[in-house]
């Protein structure tokens, strides 16, 4: 029986592929929801046909993405700093050190890891620099 995380992936990849389906967009395959319940049922038959098993551990731990190298923020041990209430990785030490690339962010979110520079490419200070300034970061 596989756990309610995998069968929701492959409720979403069901989604997916019913909507990219050119016979569903026609109107030659029926409705959209039929469509969706095809696909997923097919590939609750592979799984079973290949005798794939899921992670029920239940610890959370993501076993499929067990091998994902370290983010860069893990490996260099980015300080964490707060501007205007929202959390960033600074680069900036990593940067001056060649830890990471030159182009690479300043800072970076905690959260979604959005990248944030202090200058642009041309070397003129970008609105994020004022804002770390007044923060005193």
């Amino acid at each position: 029986m596989l756990n309610d995380r995998t069968r929701g992936i492959l409720m979403q990849v069901a989604f997916k592929e019913a909507c990219e389906d050119r016979r569903v967009a026609l109107g030659d395959a029926g409705s959209i929801q039929e469509a969706i319940e095809d696909y997923f049922l097919g590939l609750i038959q592979l799984f079973e046909k290949y005798d794939i098993k899921d992670d029920d551990s239940g610890s959370g731990n993501r076993s499929m993405f067990a091998s994902r190298k370290p983010t860069v923020a893990q490996q260099v041990s980015a300080p964490i700093v707060e501007i205007e209430g929202v959390e960033y990785y600074d680069f900036r030490e990593a940067k001056a050190e060649g830890v990471v690339k030159e182009n690479h962010p300043d800072f970076k979110t905690v959260e979604g890891a959005r990248g944030k520079w202090l200058t642009t490419k041309d070397g003129e200070p970008t609105q994020f620099a004022a804002t770390a300034e007044i923060a005193g970061v």
